[in-house]
């Protein structure tokens, strides 16, 4: 029986961490994977106030965590949680990651966006809460903006930042030039902007015109479009999963 993706050379431009998931997803549905890491993430300093530790985290009522990086990075920083603060996650993969670590995840989400975290804050929350929400240096200021305006006290986290992946240079130039791939996958704004800056000393354009782009989402969406990149395939649900459907639809209706 032929895979849904069989002999599709997919471009994974995800960090190299992240990447090895979708690799084998995509190679379970009968697609190659090819892995040029886009992105790097590195841990930020801390000020005296939040390596302060415990004394720092025990002032909050809520952590809340929007990614499994800032997952990873606050609890590289911290180790652990004081007794008595509260924990939310975004979505299902963050809130694996906690679980992993044996923090117990008192308010997920139905929607696995940073809106369907906001309404179920606006459910669970009194409005007089001190939140903390640890997160990358790029990460969207919707969440906190939207929480301050319901009356809570937020402090933002920046625990981890966002890189360009230098390295992956001479792979991404190599991808281009001898047209190895059929679909580039983009995963965020970050991938996209850092795809121009790494191909910037090659006439790209011309070079993907024959692959299909695919997108994340909306926001990711935009970026393409903003270097007038314009993405065949949109994932409905705006994760890796979402991803893979929209790429099996697109080639199964194509």
């Amino acid at each position: 029986m032929t895979l849904p993706l069989e002999g599709k050379r997919i471009v994974v431009t995800r960090s190299k961490e992240q990447a090895r998931s979708f690799s084998k997803k995509i190679k379970d549905l009968g697609g190659i994977p090819l892995e040029v890491p886009l992105i790097a993430f590195k841990e930020t300093a801390s000020t005296s106030r939040e390596a302060d530790g415990f004394t720092y985290v025990q002032d909050f009522d809520w952590v809340v965590f929007t990614s499994t990086n800032g997952v990873r990075f606050f609890f590289e920083r911290y180790k652990e949680l004081p007794a008595g603060v509260r924990v939310a996650a975004v979505g299902p993969k963050t809130s694996r990651a906690l679980e992993r670590r044996g923090i117990k995840v008192d308010l997920l989400p139905e929607t696995f966006v940073a809106e369907g975290l906001v309404e179920a804050v606006q459910r669970e929350f009194s409005g007089e809460e001190r939140v903390l929400l640890p997160r990358g240096n790029l990460a969207r200021k919707e969440l906190p903006l939207q929480l301050k305006q319901m009356g809570i006290e937020v402090e933002e986290l920046v625990v981890y930042e966002t890189v360009i992946e230098n390295t992956s240079k001479p792979l991404l130039e190599d991808m281009l030039l001898n047209e190895k791939a059929d679909i580039l996958t983009f995963t965020s704004s970050s991938t996209v902007h850092h795809f121009v800056q790494l191909a910037d000393d090659i006439h790209w354009r011309p070079l993907i015109a024959g692959m299909k782009v695919a997108s994340i989402g909306p926001i990711t969406e935009n970026t393409l479009r903003s270097y007038q990149i314009e993405p065949e395939i949109i994932a409905q649900k705006y994760n890796i999963d979402g991803l893979i459907d929209a790429i099996v639809d697109f080639y199964s209706t194509n």
